[in-house]
């Protein structure tokens, strides 16, 4: 019964996981292709790690050998092992201590791991925010409201994500364009995985999602405006947006923006409220009860009390706005237009102050 895995690596059966990820970190760096080495050793070195460093694999296969063992290998999910080598050394394997993560000497033509570039070695990104409108009313507002709402995000099956087929991993397609003598190359970004190198396959045989390559999860939440909320105002739920297709990135958020509709009597200001009263011109004079519908009780107003009532003056109403705000009054006086109405108010006014004893 053979043990190559432990050959590959060049340690003892007996090697603690903590010698196997030095010798998986040695030999990575070693055969690495982009350092000129042979990518079957660099597989093969992978593999080796990626069974040995596993205590279930690793049992097993001390027990049944390579010959055994090497069925299982196959039947397995296929593996990257340059995806292997960037999360072992960007901290997801353990290896590497301080500051350069067991870098030093070595150089990567596209960057280091987590440090943007091609071919595996790509930072960690955060997807897009998502955004929903959610209007509510002005009396809403003034009292606050919470709501339940379904939100349905769809999530890439990450079984299905493998290398684009359309840029081969390299996340840009390069065209040659020939104008007569001369061959012009032009490169742009992989509109198929948006420069990523990777993109979603749905494979029929996926138990995951059935080929659709998306796996749609509903979402119940509570969503709640406070008191005196104001338009623009922003509820964040954090990774209900953009979903991220590797494992590496961060989903984007759902952002629900606050929308107050127009009020058909209110215009709001801060936290004030302002309100336009229709009046004759006789009725500014002898005065009149209003009603205004306000949120909490109606207001019933006598405008005898402001005096008699000016025009483009606001009249303070304190502590009837919006939550620690104020409502303002403006009347608009309707001015008689012509002499038939000009006379016509002054019998009115006439009829009224005989009324009331005022001549």
């Amino acid at each position: 019964m053979t043990f190559k895995l432990y050959d590959c690596l060049e340690v003892e059966k007996s090697a603690s996981k903590e010698e196997i990820k030095k010798a998986y970190k040695k030999k990575a760096i070693q055969c690495h292709p982009d350092k000129g080495g042979d990518p079957e050793v660099f597989k093969e070195v992978s593999r080796a790690y990626q069974v040995l460093n596993d205590d279930e694999k690793r049992k097993i296969y001390d027990q049944v050998g390579d010959e055994r063992f090497q069925d299982n290998l196959q039947e397995g999910p296929a593996f990257d092992p340059r995806d292997l080598f960037s999360q072992f050394f960007n901290g997801h394997g353990g290896g590497g201590g301080g500051g350069g993560g067991g870098f030093e000497g070595f150089e990567f033509p596209f960057g280091h791991p987590g440090h943007g570039g091609q071919g595996g070695q790509r930072r960690s990104q955060k997807c897009g925010d998502h955004r929903h409108v959610w209007q509510i009313s002005l009396r809403d507002a003034f009292f606050g409201i919470e709501k339940t709402i379904k939100v349905s995000v769809n999530v890439p099956c990450r079984s299905c994500v493998e290398t684009c087929y359309a840029c081969q991993g390299k996340g840009s397609i390069t065209q040659m364009h020939r104008m007569g003598m001369f061959t012009q190359m032009t490169t742009r970004q992989c509109e198929v995985c948006n420069g990523q190198g990777r993109a979603l396959q749905g494979k029929t045989t996926c138990g995951n999602c059935k080929g659709k390559a998306h796996i749609n999860q509903e979402h119940r939440l509570e969503i709640k405006a406070p008191k005196g909320v104001q338009t623009g105002h922003h509820i964040r739920v954090p990774r209900l947006g953009e979903q991220s297709m590797e494992r590496d990135d961060l989903s984007g958020d759902l952002i629900i923006e606050v929308i107050i509709q127009a009020h058909p009597l209110f215009r709001r200001d801060g936290n004030d409220l302002h309100a336009e009263i229709p009046i004759t011109f006789a009725q500014c004079i002898t005065g009149m009860k209003i009603s205004i519908p306000h949120f909490e009780r109606e207001l019933e107003i006598q405008t005898l009390d402001f005096g008699v009532i000016q025009p483009n003056r606001r009249y303070l109403i304190p502590r009837h706005g919006m939550p620690g705000g104020n409502l303002l009054l403006q009347f608009n006086i309707e001015y008689p237009k012509n002499k038939i109405e000009n006379k016509s108010a002054l019998e009115e006014l006439q009829r009224i102050f005989t009324t009331l004893g005022w001549c």
